[in-house]
């Protein structure tokens, strides 16, 4: 009976180094990013931005909406920009696939690592109920809307 006891630790404790050493063993990337919304005063102009942003290791960058001048002085950067949406807008790209192909044109260069797009802005709590049902047609005409090869994953974001 001691000797199956023991076993039975000895099992249970050599599972649990396995489990440990799986994941000491992955690998995971750290990273800086940073909200920039335009909800303020006395901004810089976006080339002044592009070049803070540039200078530190900031990798990530969320923009609460298209801002056409900020992403072209990022071009050729290695920052990854989430693009978003303002709630005003989703319900066009919802019903407007061609709507959603000319944003998509517009807001989505080649020159940028666009990485993903948030539809809206806590669109589900906006108090607004007609806004959540054109949540995913937008985001299905926008996700048909990316340009060819593009490295854009299809995410959720609200």
């Amino acid at each position: 009976m001691g000797i199956r006891r023991w076993q039975d630790a000895a099992a249970t404790i050599l599972g649990l180094l396995q489990v440990f050493f799986l994941f000491h063993s992955a690998t995971s990337q750290s990273f800086i990013g940073v909200n920039y919304g335009t909800i303020a005063d006395n901004l810089p102009a976006p080339a002044s931005t592009a070049s803070l942003l540039m200078s530190t290791s900031i990798g990530k960058l969320r923009l609460y909406e298209p801002q056409p001048d900020l992403v072209a002085a990022l071009a050729g950067s290695n920052i990854s920009i989430l693009l978003g949406i303002p709630n005003g807008d989703v319900p066009n790209l919802a019903t407007s696939p061609a709507a959603a192909a000319s944003w998509a044109a517009a807001n989505i260069p080649t020159t940028v690592n666009v990485t993903a797009i948030s539809v809206g802005n806590e669109l589900l709590n906006s108090g607004d109920p007609t806004l959540a049902p054109q949540l995913l047609p937008a985001m299905q005409n926008l996700l048909a809307a990316l340009p060819a090869g593009s490295t854009i994953k299809a995410r959720i974001f609200s």
